[in-house]
């Protein structure tokens, strides 16, 4: 067995020392299990786990992934623009994988879901996730139907 020079190891938890590659190869499969165990990962944590797996030689990045809403920077709290409530919107509802087109498609549900709300209003509360499923919001049809699924098992 060929002797590795203390820069060449790396410690473990427990006090023993394992190679860089072998800790390599740890992390990677411990990636793997997270994104076995969340499908969706890469919709709304992309530039997350680009920083923790950074990219090969020659590798780009995946525009792709990079163009979905849910992987945008968080937008300041209190703004109201198109684009910050797109973002959070989608944040919210990453299993739809919106894309930065459909900002102008998101901020009309949006805003039918308030209108609705504001000519029922009469002080009663209404929930937005009741509101966008009258309106047909695919994300929404999506979820009350495996939710349904669910029930029937």
């Amino acid at each position: 067995m060929a002797k590795h020079s203390i820069n060449e190891k790396a410690k473990y938890l427990d006090g023993t020392y394992i190679t860089r590659r072998c800790k390599k190869r740890l992390r990677i499969e411990a990636a793997g299990k997270t994104l076995r165990q969340d499908p969706y990962t890469l919709a709304y944590r992309y530039v997350d786990y680009m920083t923790a797996h950074p990219k090969r030689p020659r590798e780009g990045f995946n525009l792709y992934f990079e163009k979905l809403l849910a992987n945008q920077p968080d937008p300041e709290p209190d703004a109201n623009d198109d684009r910050s409530r797109a973002i959070w919107y989608a944040k919210e509802h990453y299993e739809s994988y919106y894309e930065i087109g459909d900002i102008a498609r998101i901020v009309g549900w949006l805003d039918e879901a308030e209108e609705k709300q504001s000519v029922s209003g009469n002080g009663n509360s209404i929930d937005l996730t009741t509101l966008l499923a009258g309106l047909g919001c695919p994300s929404q049809r999506a979820h009350e139907t495996s939710s349904l699924r669910s029930r029937m098992k």
